[in-house]
């Protein structure tokens, strides 16, 4: 130390500290913890007036057992540079390890316990919650929730989940993962079976034949069709799933969708089994195998994308051309729809959409509101929802206490989620609460929050609820899809979206679904909104049948080896490079498709023709909040109605095309086509004689009728009134003039 420092106060304290060491430990050696802390604190004190600690058994420590590397009168860095788990660790090793082995090792002590100089406790709920949002918000909805916000005694999380390594809840029996052959995989290494491993405890066979996931018409594992694993395990991998499967080695898909466990390992083009995380009778550890109730991010493997992301939503995720198939599936209702399942808001995205700013609202206002996709698709036997209305025989209960026991339904969980309609399966005979999702009217009390409306008994029986609140749809959605020249991976053709030249970013316009009568199980008809998605494909035609014209076929007659047929290239190469790409896939004028007619007509195809199939994808997602909903009255009661506004069905259609409209069971496609001069197919969809009336843009012959000659009968009785009136106005001219008094 230099000759001036010790005139320093800082210097000083740090002497009087020295002495204090030697102080308090001969103070703790005699039991005086209280006098060894105070001694030791006390030169602190001479800077760090206004700090204390607040905890009783923490004020027993002096600052040093926490602050263990100061050694100088400058010490901020130091105090820095110490990790709070370090401080801690001076009298807490063993939570200090047990902390960096379990699932809160990127946590530090002050993330649940504060410190001790302001807000230090003991982890309780709150603590829990401030990272868990989704379980506290189950718990409080739950009854020890609810018993611990009022005050009164209750389990806290860490009854369950006690210690800083907290294994899952034990709610579950240990699951030995089982082959083909039902043997262990830790005895064959041979790849997993979902359904010889939970069968047994579930009836595999009866959840197999009462659900649709199942039901794809396909031997083997698909993309679409997923297993117990993918749904039910806890960080299931639907990429490597989707890898495997698309290399050719399916029978190892479902082993791949374990990866990210730690049960298996990938070794080349095999998978290793780690027996390290494997009990020794074959069972796998509960931290590794944990199980489940499906959620959304399970459910947008293959019914759309789902975005539980904090940062902002890129376009690479509605790139369809590139698109990672772990977002969601080619059959999914982001690509159909333009549904984006996610709670952040619109103008947070990095999409370039047009004035993105005023876009104050989530994708979807459920997401946002914490509903998952179970609330509404409820499984028909759940024991919260089955039988809930009175069965036929007993209408007069208001309530069916008969409900299913929690034990038959794990045995048999009915998956036929209720979807309403499953296209092109036959859905068979289901519970009556599974006929379709549950209803807006199940949760809001639509009567009374629309009272603000001119006979809102009319709208409401008028009109879907998405009508009004999914007004637009902001994501890309099919609009064409062309099987005429990609006889194996069709052209496919976006509304709601100008693609960039130039290394441009896409502007995302979005589009306005239309709306379409929808018929409903119950056999009512309301407006609701559809994305129209047109199929372009060759048929044949002979004896007056038509039939479509196999992928097989198609591939042998425009194809020769890898490459399009010379034929082809000589009509439909425009740029001379003597490839087909881009806008020469396009079948646009006469002779390009009579060029490829020709090649058809050369394999045996008879009569062949182009046929488009217009089909009507309902939308029920990316539903806006009430204040973003269409409230005008001119939205639809104007000559140019939202209620009659067409929808273009295809920019360039086929010259010579037939196009038909696909029905199915939601909506009904009574209407007009409309081919424009320029190619657009349009598609006019509401009018009066399919039974709706909207005031201010529907005209009836009828009516207009007796209106034109209601107002021809009063313009004649005012003529011959006023007639009337006039003659005998005159007639009193003419005739002599009365005297208004009698003389006397």
């Amino acid at each position: 130390m230099s000759p001036g420092a010790s005139s320093q106060p800082g210097c000083r304290c740090y002497q009087i500290l020295r002495f204090a060491r030697l102080a308090s430990a001969a103070a703790l050696a005699l039991g005086w913890s209280t006098l060894a802390a105070a001694e030791t604190s006390q030169p602190c004190q001479q800077c760090h007036k206004q700090t204390h600690v607040v905890t009783a058994k923490h004020k027993l420590l002096t600052c040093e057992m926490c602050h263990s590397n100061i050694e100088g009168d400058k010490h901020q860095a130091a105090m820095d540079e110490l990790p709070p788990e370090e401080m801690c660790g001076n009298c807490h090793p063993r939570v200090g390890a047990s902390l960096k082995a379990g699932p809160h090792k990127q946590a530090v002590c002050e993330t649940c316990h504060g410190t001790i100089h302001a807000s230090f406790a003991r982890t309780d709920n709150k603590a829990c919650a401030s990272c868990h949002k989704e379980e506290w918000r189950s718990l409080q909805l739950g009854i020890h929730g609810q018993l611990w916000s009022k005050g009164q005694p209750a389990p806290l999380c860490a009854h369950c989940h006690a210690g800083h390594n907290p294994p899952p809840p034990r709610l579950h029996p240990l699951v030995i993962v089982r082959d083909d052959q039902g043997r262990p995989v830790l005895d064959s290494g041979g790849p997993a079976n979902s359904a010889r491993t939970c069968d047994g405890c579930h009836d595999v066979a009866w959840i197999g034949s009462h659900g649709y996931h199942g039901k794809l018409g396909v031997e083997g594992p698909h993309p679409l069709e997923p297993s117990c694993f993918l749904c039910h395990i806890q960080g299931a991998s639907n990429v490597d799933r989707l890898t495997e499967i698309a290399s050719g080695r399916a029978p190892w898909s479902e082993t791949a969708a374990l990866s990210a466990t730690g049960l298996v390992k990938r070794e080349g083009d095999t998978w290793l089994w780690q027996k390290g995380a494997f009990l020794p009778d074959g069972a796998a550890f509960p931290r590794s195998l944990v199980i489940q109730a499906p959620g959304n991010r399970e459910c947008g493997f293959c019914h759309g994308l789902v975005y539980q992301g904090q940062a902002a939503l890129p376009w690479s995720l509605l790139n369809f051309t590139s698109r990672p198939p772990e977002r969601y599936g080619p059959d999914s209702q982001t690509a159909r729809s333009g549904v984006i399942f996610s709670e952040q808001r619109i103008r947070d995205s990095t999409l370039n959409i047009p004035a993105k700013e005023t876009l104050d609202r989530p994708w979807d206002v459920h997401i946002q509101r914490r509903i998952t996709c179970d609330n509404c698709h409820v499984a028909p036997n759940h024991p919260s929802y089955a039988f809930a209305v009175p069965q036929k025989n007993a209408q007069h209960l208001l309530f069916e206490p008969r409900r299913l026991d929690l034990g038959e339904y794990l045995k048999r969980p009915d998956h036929r989620l209720a979807p309403g309609y499953v296209r092109g399966m036959d859905q068979g005979p289901l519970h009556a609460i599974a006929t379709e999702m549950r209803k807006c009217e199940g949760c809001h009390s639509v009567t009374k929050q629309h009272a603000f409306l001119p006979r809102p008994e009319r709208h409401l029986s008028a009109l879907e609820c998405e009508s009004c609140h999914a007004p637009r749809q902001y994501a890309p959605a099919e609009e064409e899809v062309d099987w005429t020249l990609s006889p194996e991976r069709p052209r496919t053709s976006y509304r709601g979206v100008e693609l960039g030249s130039g290394g441009k970013a896409p502007i995302v316009t979005g589009f306005e679904p239309v709306l379409l009568p929808r018929k409903k199980p119950n056999g009512e008809t309301k407006l609701a909104p559809f994305n129209l998605i047109t199929s372009w494909y060759w048929v044949s035609e002979e004896n007056g049948v038509r039939r479509r014209v196999p992928a097989d076929a198609v591939r042998r007659a425009l194809f020769a080896g890898e490459s399009y047929h010379p034929d082809l290239i000589k009509v439909l190469d425009r740029n001379g490079d003597s490839q087909l790409t881009g806008d020469e896939l396009e079948l646009d004028a006469p002779e390009r498709v009579a060029a490829v007619a020709a090649r058809l007509s050369s394999i045996g195809v008879s009569n062949p023709q182009i046929e488009g199939e217009v089909e009507a994808v309902a939308i029920h997602h990316g539903i806006a909040p009430a204040r973003m909903a269409i409230r005008a009255c001119e939205t639809c009661h104007n000559p140019r109605s939202r209620v009659t506004r067409g929808l273009v069905l295809s920019p360039r259609s086929p010259p010579g095309s037939s196009v038909k409209l696909v029905a199915n069971s939601e909506a009904t496609l009574a209407s007009k086509l409309v081919r424009e001069r320029n190619g657009d197919l349009l598609l006019e969809p509401i009018d009066e004689r399919q039974g709706v009336y909207v005031f201010g843009n529907s005209h009836s012959k009828a009516i207009d009728i007796i209106g034109i000659l209601s107002l021809a009968g009063a313009t004649l009785v005012a003529i011959v009134h006023g007639g009337l009136r006039y003659r005998a106005t005159q007639r009193r001219k003419k005739a002599p003039a009365k005297p208004r008094w009698t003389p006397i």
